[in-house]
């Protein structure tokens, strides 16, 4: 009863009344429901879904504010590798006021539903690849639902069916696309995929000021180990709900 009450509770903070109608819908339904509905943080009415992973995202995002940091310098540029239907880059688009956003999604609802949510801010710029370590076409397999999409190469076998394709996209190729030289915040929230972009320490994290992953060691046991050998070129590391933070000295 506890986790009900929880559930409601949370559906109230981020939709006002409506909330108790759309927790009902959402514990009484069936089937992925796409639902709009006004709320407090953003200015205009953001589209979900219920039954899906959307709502609890937006618990996380937005109530829990797992990516709340205290920067010391100003955030010029984001990269949200993994931004779903855009809850985490608008929070980024109100929290840093200067920032540009970069919001890479792969899935095709995910990102129809990113483009809609942050349409009306200009600082966000959704772009539809899949962040991967080398530039080649990749393909998407459909995990758990609409936040689990993972990504991997044809060759790779995976116990799960294959439901499309997306183009991989390199952070020296996205940096070089977009003209930028220095990512100030780079959140990374990829199903996995952390392991094969961080592998091998590449050389573009000095280019990297703050670093938020969050880890995927179920689905891939050398996830920790590759992030930690990654951690040990910053200055500082913690944790904060379900992500790990890097940060380099002067900038938190």
């Amino acid at each position: 009863m506890d986790g009900t009450f929880q559930k409601l509770n949370d559906y109230c903070k981020l939709f006002g009344w409506r909330g108790i109608s759309l927790a009902i819908q959402s514990r009484f339904g069936d089937g992925s429901l796409l639902v709009r509905a006004k709320t407090p943080f953003a200015s205009h009415p953001l589209a979900f879904r219920l039954h899906t992973s959307d709502v609890p995202i937006a618990v996380q995002v937005f109530l829990r504010r797992e990516y709340e940091f205290q920067p010391k310098k100003d955030i010029h540029t984001v990269v949200d590798a993994g931004a779903n239907t855009g809850f985490s880059a608008l929070f980024f688009a109100e929290r840093f006021v200067d920032a540009e956003i970069f919001a890479l999604e792969p899935e095709r609802s995910n990102y129809a539903l990113l483009c809609e949510n942050t349409a009306l801010c200009n600082k966000i710029r959704p772009v539809p690849y899949a962040l991967w370590n080398r530039e080649i076409s990749l393909e998407l397999v459909d995990w758990y639902g609409k936040c689990g999409f993972r990504t991997k190469p044809p060759e790779q076998e995976m116990e799960r069916r294959v439901c499309g394709s997306v183009q991989g996209i390199t952070i020296p190729s996205l940096m070089a696309k977009y003209g930028v030289e220095q990512i100030d915040f780079l959140k990374m929230d990829i199903e996995g995929a952390e392991r094969t972009v961080l592998s091998g320490n590449p050389g573009w994290l000095d280019h990297v000021g703050i670093l938020a992953v969050e880890l995927h060691d179920w689905l891939d046991p050398e996830c920790s180990a590759v992030f930690q050998e990654v951690a040990s070129r910053f200055d500082i590391c913690w944790q904060q709900g379900e992500n790990q933070f890097c940060a380099r000295r002067g900038w938190v």
